[in-house]
């Protein structure tokens, strides 16, 4: 390369007179922790680039270093952290982290309570590479077991029509709740009444007879 060569002129004076040496920077191994090496130059001005291995990053950067003028780099050895995705929960549900981390590709499991049913979302996530979990986060809403009949000969009322909620039966005039059954039912976790309630019709029995003296 004529830029790294000088020669004596007829004149008496140098060629390439801006000609300057510079020192090269030492070597570098491919043998970083959790990246890899693309490629490097380790002449002055040259640049080393490095890719961290997927499921792990680093600020951009530090990805790249520099060879100065005086044979050192202009950073050390990039250092990358496994991503972590964040912590989440279910609504009305349990998370069950199934690997007992949240590091990259790891999986979490995601039920409803007891009384609540899959609304919308996924039950299987896993942390990708972006940090962000795939699917969606799974909402879960209580039961329903709808209005509940009420008996023949008799009346119901209700707190409401979900899971854990009441309905409160009575009779009309000349009827009464079946001994074999309660007066109130409870919207139960699969989605039905408790128990089916009855009137039956009150009886009196028979009369006794009045024996005179």
């Amino acid at each position: 390369d004529s830029n790294n060569k000088t020669y004596c002129q007829a004149d008496g004076s140098w060629s390439n007179t801006t000609m300057r040496c510079y020192k090269q920077c030492p070597e570098l191994s491919d043998n970083v922790p959790n990246a890899k090496l693309l490629r490097y130059s380790n002449s002055s001005g040259g640049k080393a680039i490095y890719e961290c291995y997927e499921g792990f990053t680093i600020n951009p950067a530090n990805l790249t270093r520099v060879c100065r003028e005086d044979g050192k780099w202009t950073t050390e050895s990039p250092t990358c952290q496994m991503i972590v995705c964040p912590n989440v929960t279910s609504k009305n549900g349990h998370t069950d982290f199934l690997n007992g981390t949240l590091n990259y590709g790891s999986f979490l499991e995601a039920t409803c309570y007891k009384g609540y049913r899959h609304r919308r979302g996924s039950a299987l996530r896993r942390c990708q590479s972006d940090g962000v979990w795939s699917g969606s986060r799974l909402i879960c809403l209580r039961r329903s077991c709808g209005p509940p009949d009420p008996p023949a000969n008799g009346n119901v009322t209700t707190t409401g029509e979900k899971y854990k909620d009441e309905a409160n039966y009575s009779c009309h005039d000349g009827y009464q709740i079946s001994p074999s059954t309660p007066a109130m039912a409870t919207c139960t976790e699969h989605g039905n009444w408790s128990v089916e309630v009855s009137c039956d019709r009150i009886r009196c029995g028979l009369p006794e007879n009045d024996t005179a003296l």
